[in-house]
């Protein structure tokens, strides 16, 4: 199994998650694969929290970034009633939770860790559209970490057997033209760092034991996790 991770620059717009469905698509074998949220979206979140946090109205901050999203999903599909109505529902949850009077940080994972969750949902419905079998699976189920937001520290051994649940249900399929798509969400209570999605895909590097693809952009620095 590779595992491949796709950074914000390689999924900014129609073309560019275009050219992404056509490198997994030359790709045979299983695969796992870490996205980023798209282009700028993770700057737009962070502009949300600012502004909502200070008691301002985030109005224009939330119809920004439904543009940018809707003019990506109007390029790339056809009829979208159902990618539309999902993508309501996000923002409809970023809106809800950006004013919380919660700690800031605590915020802040709830909001910018949406970036994911979006452009892995969009890419995903797009490979299905395209005729290229994948699965969501969403990674705050197997990554676990501790209660420090933003900078949480993974526990190694509960996310271990958690990843590992992955590994053993692809045994059991023991189909290896399937493609099994990871895409990072992040956590529901705390975060590592809305900055460091190179590091998830070397999460479950080191449990697959395999290398990690980067393409466009570099996983933490490193070219191999």
């Amino acid at each position: 199994m590779k595992v491949f991770k796709f950074g914000g620059a390689s999924v900014r717009n129609a073309t560019t998650l275009r050219n992404v469905a056509s490198i997994l698509k030359d790709h045979k074998q299983q695969l796992l694969v870490v996205v980023s949220a798209m282009g700028k979206t993770t700057n737009m979140l962070e502009r949300i929290v600012a502004v909502s946090q200070a008691k301002q109205s985030i109005a224009s901050e939330i119809e920004r970034l439904k543009a940018y999203h809707y003019e990506i999903t109007d390029a790339l599909f056809k009829k979208n009633d159902i990618v539309r109505t999902t993508l309501e529902n996000f923002f409809e949850r970023i809106e809800k939770e950006a004013p919380r009077n919660e700690d800031y940080d605590q915020v802040y994972d709830q909001v910018v860790s949406m970036g994911e969750v979006i452009s892995s949902f969009i890419l995903s419905h797009f490979l299905s559209d395209q005729g290229i079998e994948n699965e969501w699976i969403d990674a705050r189920q197997f990554i676990s970490t501790d209660n420090n937001f933003r900078e949480g520290k993974v526990d190694w051994d509960k996310t271990k057997i958690n990843i590992q649940k992955i590994q053993d249900s692809l045994k059991k399929k023991n189909n290896y033209n399937t493609r099994l798509y990871r895409f990072n969400t992040g956590w529901p209570h705390h975060n590592t760092g809305a900055r460091r999605i190179g590091f998830y895909g070397c999460y479950f590097c080191i449990v697959f034991k395999c290398r990690v693809s980067h393409h466009l952009e570099r996983c933490a620095g490193r070219d191999e996790c």
